[in-house]
């Protein structure tokens, strides 16, 4: 009687404990959670901080190609609005390097509105 309660007691406690180091997705992985707070920084128009953050990210193996296109994005997006001198140069940065981005129309946009 006492080994089976004995048992059941440690199968729960493995099954309980072993859910705390299942996989983490890469959605809580520091990198992702940056290019997302930088990009949720951008949007309520705290620009300096996500021109900062953005720019200091370094991409995850996984993610290279989308994870450049967000930085990129961001920072230049946060110098147009914040019109710092570097910020026509880094819209036609991104603009070459991802001519077919989702982006681009309101890339050129800001450009415009920088000219």
């Amino acid at each position: 009687m006492i080994r089976t309660y004995f048992l059941n007691f440690v199968s729960l406690l493995l099954l309980f404990s072993s859910s705390a180091f299942g996989q983490q997705t890469t959605a809580n992985q520091a990198p992702a959670n940056d290019a997302k707070m930088a990009a949720h920084l951008f949007h309520t128009q705290k620009y300096e901080a996500a021109r900062n953050l953005s720019s200091r990210l370094i991409p995850p193996d996984d993610l290279l190609i989308a994870f450049d296109v967000e930085k990129d994005y961001y920072t230049s997006a946060s110098a147009a609005e914040l019109e710092q001198e570097d910020a026509p140069a880094l819209l036609r940065q991104f603009l070459e390097k991802y001519p077919e981005n989702t982006r681009t129309n309101l890339t050129w946009f800001r450009l415009g509105n920088l000219e």
